[in-house]
């Protein structure tokens, strides 16, 4: 008895064992590439940014804002969805871990010319289940968990980029509330000078070149102010935008703190000044009293791996290689096994016949014209891709973070220096307004007195505007300080 299993056994065996010699010629999977290393001199600093960073600059417009973009805008909601899909990806690859169970019930009703009206039915359940002994589907199930984490990294990435926009919009749009105040305190001055030189004409005290020059000096800053509502409109539709807030509404003006309306007709170009003036009264008062917070004084690796462009990357990387070690597992042999049990009743169940089974399946690739060697390949490059990817990430986010820095210290220093230039300047056209009304110098000379004035200021408004943008810059630099959930990222 024993020869003859021996007999039945040993030919199984033997083609067992050739079927595994032909996977022999599995390729070995290499390192990566020695020069997408990246080493930095980077501070071991513990410094962290607030999560909440927004409320620092105790503005309850610019939260109200950046609230309802998280929930309203188009690209947030297009991140989240991507995370649907990878999460439904690892749910398919996670099954191939399980065993498969099939039902399967075929009633039929049989007659024959020898046989009368019969009953038959037959009831199958039938059991599968893939011995991963090589890890082909645990991998594919590592690779798709990591390319899950990698969706959700991205969508915090989504987040902060879309949190950035909308407050460099909104502070795109106060700046340009605070040049027009100063252009319409400007315009009501020259209007006021206009026609007083006007008067003095009439009386033949000056010559008409100085009323041109005094015109001329008016309808540059009407230019101007046309400029600037031009970008207060086109702030506030990409406000909407990003948001869905109407920054007209009632309840936003009271949360900004000051109130913008002012009639315009294109076709007359008229306009109330003393109305305007007066509604935007708290506008400068509100934009110059925006401070940001102090950041930490230096880059550090904590700061610079919390940033969720860095996260992805390094998500990616892991799906990638975890996607190349279930590549080279394909070589391998499939271990399958199966269990079959039926049951066939007849005559309305009054008779049973009981059938059961059980198989066991080995499946290996043979030839499949180097196809395995082709799908490796790619997934090897594809790996290498992630590591280059990865590099160049962590660099530019470093770079961007040294940039950052660099333009809020220099914007500072060109602010205090401005300022100087703007008392400078108050002190020539004092200076120019003496001369000219003594009689030492031409109208001229106070119109150009004036120009220099009204660039310096608006040059400030402009600098206080860049300097608060490179704060919200380098914020997003150093990764905003997102908060990720610990569920987000765990660990299979």
């Amino acid at each position: 008895m024993k020869s003859l299993h021996l007999k039945y056994v040993a030919p199984n065996l033997l083609l067992t064992i050739s079927l595994i010699s032909f996977s022999a010629c599995v390729p070995q999977i290499t390192d990566v590439p020695k020069d997408s290393h990246i080493s930095l001199n980077l501070s071991q600093s513990q410094e962290s940014i607030n999560a909440h960073w927004w409320e620092d600059f105790h503005n309850p417009a610019l939260l109200y804002l950046l609230e309802h973009a998280r929930e309203f805008n188009t690209q947030n909601k297009l991140a989240k969805t991507h995370i649907e899909m990878a999460r439904n990806d690892l749910k398919i690859a996670r099954a191939k871990l399980y065993p498969n169970m099939n039902l399967s019930i075929d009633p039929a009703y049989n007659q024959t010319i020898l046989h009368p009206l019969y009953a038959l039915t037959q009831g199958n359940v039938d059991f599968s289940y893939h011995l991963d002994f090589f890890g082909k589907y645990r991998y594919a199930k590592q690779s798709k968990h990591y390319a899950l984490q990698a969706s959700i990294a991205q969508s915090y990435a989504t987040q902060l980029s879309v949190d950035m926009l909308v407050a460099k919009t909104y502070i795109t749009l106060l700046g340009a509330y605070a040049r027009l105040e100063l252009l319409q305190t400007t315009l009501e001055a020259r209007q006021k000078e206009l026609n007083i030189m006007q008067d003095r004409n009439n009386m033949g005290y000056i010559s008409t070149y100085d009323v041109k020059q005094a015109v001329i000096a008016y309808e540059s800053v009407q230019t101007q102010i046309a400029d600037t509502k031009l970008s207060i409109a086109t702030s506030k539709n990409a406000l909407e935008y990003l948001t869905g807030v109407d920054v007209d509404s009632e309840e936003f003006i009271v949360l900004q703190g000051f109130s913008v309306k002012y009639q315009e007709d294109m076709a007359q170009n008229t306009t109330s000044i003393e109305s305007q003036n007066a509604s935007l009264a708290s506008a400068t008062d509100v934009f110059i009293t925006l401070q940001a917070p102090k950041l930490p004084d230096s880059i550090s690796s904590k700061l610079l791996h919390n940033r969720p462009d860095v996260l992805y990357a390094e998500f990616m990387l892991a799906s990638s290689s975890a996607y190349l070690q279930k590549a080279r597992a394909d070589f391998l042999p499939d271990f399958n096994i199966g269990l079959n049990l039926g049951a066939i009743g007849y005559a309305n169940f009054t008779q049973f016949l009981t059938l059961g089974g059980v198989t066991g399946s080995v499946l290996t690739p043979l030839f499949k014209g180097r196809e395995l060697e082709g799908a490796f390949g790619i997934a090897n490059a594809q790996r290498d891709e992630a590591a280059y990817i990865y590099r160049d990430v962590v660099i530019r986010a470093y770079r961007e973070a040294r940039d950052a820095y660099m333009s809020v210290s220099y914007l500072n220093l060109e602010r205090n220096s401005t300022k100087k230039q703007q008392e400078a300047a108050k002190e020539a056209l004092a200076h120019a307004r003496s001369r000219y009304d003594t009689g030492y110098s031409s109208y001229l000379e106070v119109v150009d007195a004036q120009r220099s004035l009204l660039e310096i200021e608006t040059n400030l408004i402009t600098l206080k505007t860049l300097y608060l943008e490179s704060m919200f810059t380098l914020y997003g630099a150093l990764g905003g300080g997102m908060q990720y959930q610990a569920e987000d990222f765990k660990q299979e």
